[in-house]
């Protein structure tokens, strides 16, 4: 039961916690045009990449937590009709 509460949080995450088009650059807010360097200064990625980014991770996000809690559904299912065999 555990596994689908997981995977259905995580399913609603991108509509909650992860709707947020706030984005952030080592605690720092990012605005149009600003860009991100990573700590070591050898990349930049821009805000317009960090959107897409974001956009292109949430139906993978939705997807997973679908499969695990699917997936914690077919082992409840099976736990339940193991149960009832052995009565």
């Amino acid at each position: 039961m555990a596994v689908i509460i997981v995977g259905l949080l995580i399913m609603a995450y991108p509509f909650t916690l992860g709707a947020s088009e706030t984005l952030t650059c080592r605690g720092e807010p990012m605005a149009p045009g600003s860009v991100c360097l990573k700590a070591d200064g050898s990349e930049a990625e821009s805000y317009a990449d960090r959107i897409s980014k974001a956009a292109v991770a949430r139906p993978i996000v939705i997807g997973a937590g679908a499969l695990l809690a699917a997936f914690g559904t077919y082992l409840l299912i099976s736990d339940l009709r193991r149960k009832r065999a052995d009565a």
